[in-house]
């Protein structure tokens, strides 16, 4: 009883008040530390995100027989200690099992199993820091299409439509096959040059099954009027327009777009290059061609250095100019130079060495993807 009031006495000259304060205020917190580690919630906090965290001995996927344990591994985050991958940790951690059991969830219900869902996620422990994860997948019936409706092409086009889509009525319903015959529609009608159409997707569901329906829009037929070229800057807009196997009066047919963009990327000059379109002529159906390319480094300069070890030892010096647009007329030079270095060792002077010229050779090329007009590439060398 005589020690609190020393302590108290003790605490009494000037600035004394504060201090004990201060160590009341300590104590109080330590306290309160002390009760929150003792709380449920913050213990298995400390539990999965401490030092003595578990590891995931094992991760086990129940229930399903649609995929195999393999495929749904793969798309969750929670992994098990490899015995081929020691250096790779695997924690236990709850943000993981939460993410995971989204994911499954998700992953089947993309793929048609609509009511699918992961029951539970069990925790097994083999000892204080080994954990084994166990999901419970109940995967449900896989919906089927009942119907498959169009909306706006005419009886020949929706037949047309119907022979080239992954999605037929009885079948089994999948959301990326319904991604895919939206791209199959829109293809069929590029291909005729309607550039700006609309395909809309719709699913009603009842029950286990499944009602699609497209919406089409195709738009009219494009019909190019004339050629635009955007961003030739060191060449000349027309390396470009004369890549572009279209005519003015022609119909934009996807296919002959996408040669015509292989063409441009074959001349060697531009790393870049995309096709858009202007405004579309309500009454001749006339629009614009925008070509923008991106122009690629048109010269270069190489060195190098290296050592033959043959029957003639020697180093070598190796050089290379190039220029892809020579005379700004398409023509490309280059040119390259090889030198080889040999010692020899003089007879009174063995610690003197004379260095002299070995393997020489030199190379000039030029070549022209065109000539007279004609897309035929001429070389000279």
């Amino acid at each position: 009883m005589r020690r609190p009031a020393r302590f108290a006495r003790s605490a009494t000259p000037a600035g004394g008040g504060a201090r004990a304060a201060g160590r009341v205020l300590s104590l109080a917190l330590l306290l309160l530390a002390l009760a929150a580690l003792r709380a449920p919630g913050a213990g298995a906090q400390i539990q999965l995100e401490g030092e003595d965290e578990p590891t995931v001995g094992r991760v086990e996927i129940l229930g399903n027989t649609a995929y195999s344990d393999g495929t749904l591994k793969s798309i969750i985050r929670t992994r098990a200690k490899s015995f081929f991958r020691p250096w790779r940790s695997a924690p236990l951690r709850s943000d993981f099992l939460r993410f995971d059991r989204l994911a499954l969830r998700d992953f089947y219900r993309r793929h048609g199993f609509l009511s699918a869902d992961v029951d539970s996620v069990a925790i097994v422990h083999r000892d204080k820091s080994k954990v084994d994860v166990r999901f419970y997948i109940a995967e449900g019936p896989h919906a089927s299409v009942d119907a498959i409706d169009f909306d706006g092409p005419t009886a020949a086009d929706e037949e047309l439509i119907r022979s080239v889509i992954p999605l037929s009525a009885g079948g089994l319903f999948d959301y990326p096959a319904v991604d895919v015959s939206r791209v199959a529609i829109d293809s069929i009608y590029a291909e005729r040059g309607h550039v700006a159409s609309s395909i809309q997707d719709s699913i009603a569901i009842v029950g286990d099954n499944v009602r699609v329906r497209f919406t089409i829009h195709p738009g009219p037929a494009a019909i190019l009027r004339r050629i635009e070229v955007e961003g030739a800057r060191a060449t000349k807009a027309g390396f470009v327009s004369r890549e572009v196997v279209l005519e003015p009066g022609d119909v934009l047919a996807r296919s002959r777009l996408l040669r015509s963009q292989q063409r441009i990327y074959d001349s060697g000059l531009y790393n870049d290059v995309q096709f858009s379109t202007g405004e579309i002529d309500p009454a001749t159906r006339e629009t614009d061609l925008i070509v923008r390319v991106r122009e690629r480094k048109l010269g270069w300069v190489d060195a190098g250095v290296g050592y033959s070890v043959g029957t003639k030892r020697q180093a070598r010096l190796t050089g290379q100019v190039g220029q892809r647009n020579l005379f700004r007329d398409g023509i490309r030079f280059v040119g390259g130079a090889r030198v080889g270095i040999v010692t020899r060792t003089k007879p009174r002077f063995p610690y003197v060495k004379d260095l002299l010229l070995g393997d020489r050779r030199a190379d000039v090329s030029l070549t022209r993807n065109w000539l007279l007009g004609v897309r035929v590439q001429g070389s000279i060398g």
